[in-house]
């Protein structure tokens, strides 16, 4: 592999990885304005609140670097 498909990759894996970010934080928004409870949320996505507070704040960090 090149030196320029190994920072292809590597750009295309962050970019994922922030995807994943991004829909695990709508997701969870779309639940709390909907009036769904952290016991239901946890269920089901795996995330505390304190869990979601950090991915949150991870993602905008990733999102600012972007720019």
């Amino acid at each position: 592999m090149t030196y320029a498909e190994e920072l292809l990759e590597k750009g295309r894996a962050k970019g994922r990885a922030e995807g994943r970010m991004k829909s695990q934080v709508e997701i969870v928004q779309g639940c709390l304005q909907a009036g769904i409870t952290w016991d239901v949320i946890t269920a089901a996505t795996g995330l505390t609140e304190s869990s979601f507070k950090e991915l949150r704040e991870r993602l905008a960090n990733a999102e600012s670097q972007d720019t």
